[in-house]
């Protein structure tokens, strides 16, 4: 059931991808479908997962997500779980991670997780959504730091360097020659 949920996104997903990126001519088969993965992959991971599954209903795993989580495809999983730590990564940046969708869809998480690591024994254990949710505050002084930084012109945003003058509207880096806006 809810593994139907993660194809029907990954649908949606796909009907967003360019027409363009559809058409294009290429050289070789290969080249098309690397160009049409990147497509897909930049759709799914720059999605609002929030909005989705804010919108859907579904409950903790269930026996009968276990039966169907052995018959899916090892590339499935990770694709899932790739979905699942983007999905769970939003969560978190909202604030959201004690909310009753989180925790189901870290239930999911933990699930798939537990399945790769028995299909591939090299799958890294660590658990991601507590590393992330654990290094939260870490993330928001450094984007605090940044911001005081572009304000400021005492530090360059792109390359850290403190070799950084006004430039008009904008501040410039002498060390590595970018420019970030002053405001």
């Amino acid at each position: 059931m809810f593994w139907q949920l993660l194809r029907d996104y990954l649908l949606k997903a796909n009907r967003n991808i360019s027409m363009k990126a559809r058409e294009t001519r290429f050289s070789s088969q290969i080249a098309y479908f690397s160009q049409l993965e990147k497509e897909v992959e930049s759709t799914v991971l720059n999605s609002d997962y929030i909005a989705y599954f804010d919108s859907v209903s579904f409950d903790y795993p269930s026996l009968e997500d276990t039966r169907e989580l052995e018959t899916l495809e090892t590339s499935d999983i990770l694709q899932f779980i790739v979905m699942l730590n983007h999905a769970l990564a939003q969560y978190i940046d909202a604030f959201r991670e004690n909310e009753d969708t989180t925790q189901k869809l870290y239930a999911f998480y933990e699930l798939l997780k537990k399945e790769a690591c028995s299909r591939i024994p090299s799958y890294p254990k660590e658990d991601g959504y507590t590393d992330y949710l654990n290094s939260r505050n870490e993330r928001l002084e450094q984007k605090q730091k940044l911001e005081k930084a572009r304000v400021e012109g005492n530090i360059c945003v792109h390359c850290g360097s403190s070799d950084v003058r006004s430039h008009g509207d904008k501040w410039k880096c002498f060390e590595c020659g970018r420019k970030f806006r002053k405001h």
